[in-house]
């Protein structure tokens, strides 16, 4: 068994306890597998500088830095330097390619030690670089560090195929790539949980169509105003429809007022956050899941709504590949184009034998794969094989 040091980020709002406890259980169950594991998480939502330690399990320790990102780098390493200091180290993994990632290139050859790190995001994408609202230059500086991150790295997990193709045709083909998705809370999908009257609040009739969206409501990444402009046009050949919206974030009075600009606004309805339980039931409700980012990793929702036997109209975004069979189990239409978006989710509508025939067919297809998705092994197993690429 090897020890692990991790560092990373964590944006989650302190206030959101299902996520948070979620996270939580993760850590301690892939600790089982390392002889111990040392976690540095940046909490980006907390201003207050502030360090501080939790022993989340016999072999786990969890130091938990907030504070004014002009420390983040050199509190890093301090706490990293601890960490060394007391026990020896096999591997380094770092959650993103950029601030944690600089760290852990910093370690790796101060320290000796094989370095891995985690592409969670799509990278590659032009629209996460057009979502850093960042001057040219500093922009085209993260780049040049994303490029040292890579070429220095001794292992990258990635979360998609298509983020593994980019950086095997970018120049990194001999480099150990292993694609690794995120596991996915399996607890609540079980339908004897699921809350079969969460929706009927939304339903002026039987024959009501439902549309769910779950997620962050950030414009510039998951795009919910090409969303909207598409359900507009869903409404108005589609009288007896409703689109509802799980998450919250800080564009919410935005995509209001514009469902308001729209005239959708009485049948768009945004239900804030939901625990991991009741998100499931309204999966169980739905008729049909729509999802328009401009770019992600692999999101877990796709699995979620898979499993739940929905089928889904999503934009082109790294991740769709993996689980979505255009025309099979959902459809895919370029990013930004709400017209084709309406007109796939249309289709669905006009044929609820199509809706139930995708959804049966996205969870075969997602059934088939999810026992790989949840092995935790398959990560832990990466880093070991890591660990022996001595730098």
């Amino acid at each position: 068994m090897i020890s692990v040091l991790e560092i990373g980020s964590q944006g989650l709002d302190l206030k959101d306890d299902a996520r948070r406890e979620l996270q939580k259980r993760r850590r301690i169950k892939i600790s089982n597998f390392f002889k111990s594991y040392n976690l540095i998480l940046y909490l980006e939502s907390v201003k207050e500088n502030k360090i501080s330690v939790e022993k989340e399990a016999d072999n786990l320790t969890v130091y938990f830095l907030s504070g004014s990102k002009i420390f983040v780098f050199l509190n890093l390493l301090k706490i990293s330097r601890r960490i060394f200091k007391r026990q020896s180290i096999d591997v380094i993994s770092c959650m993103d390619v950029l601030l944690m990632g600089l760290v852990g290139v910093f370690l790796k050859f101060f320290y000796r030690i094989p370095l891995n790190v985690q592409l969670h995001f799509d990278y590659f994408s032009d629209y996460f670089w057009e979502f850093q609202k960042r001057p040219r230059i500093i922009k085209i500086f993260y780049k040049f560090i994303s490029w040292f991150v890579y070429k220095n790295s001794d292992s990258i997990r990635v979360v998609s195929k298509k983020t593994k193709n980019d950086l095997e045709q970018g120049g990194f083909k001999n480099k150990l790539i292993e694609t690794i998705p995120t596991p996915v809370e399996l607890n609540s999908v079980n339908y004897e949980n699921v809350d079969s009257k969460v929706c009927e609040e939304f339903r002026s009739g039987s024959k009501t169509k439902l549309l769910l969206y779950v997620g962050r409501l950030v414009e510039g990444q998951k795009e919910l105003s090409a969303l909207l402009k598409a359900f507009q046009i869903v409404s108005l050949a589609c009288e007896d429809v409703r689109l509802l919206l799980i998450g919250c974030g800080l564009d919410e009075e935005f995509y209001k007022n514009l469902a308001r600009e729209l005239d959708i606004n009485r049948k768009v309805f945004f239900l804030g956050a939901k625990s991991n339980e009741e998100v499931f039931s309204y999966y169980a409700c739905c008729d049909i899941f729509v999802i328009s980012s401009k770019f992600e990793g692999r999101p877990t929702v796709l699995t979620e709504a898979t499993l739940s036997k929905k089928p889904i109209v999503a934009t082109r975004f790294t991740g769709t590949q993996d689980l979505i069979i255009d025309g099979k189990t959902g459809y895919v239409v370029d990013i930004g184009d709400y017209k084709s978006f309406a007109d796939r989710v249309l289709k669905l509508l006009n044929d609820p034998m199509k809706i139930k025939e995708f959804g049966e067919a996205a969870f075969a297809n997602t059934s088939k794969i999810i026992e790989k998705i949840n092995d935790i092994s398959v990560f832990a197993r990466f880093l070991e094989k890591t660990a022996d690429a001595k730098p």
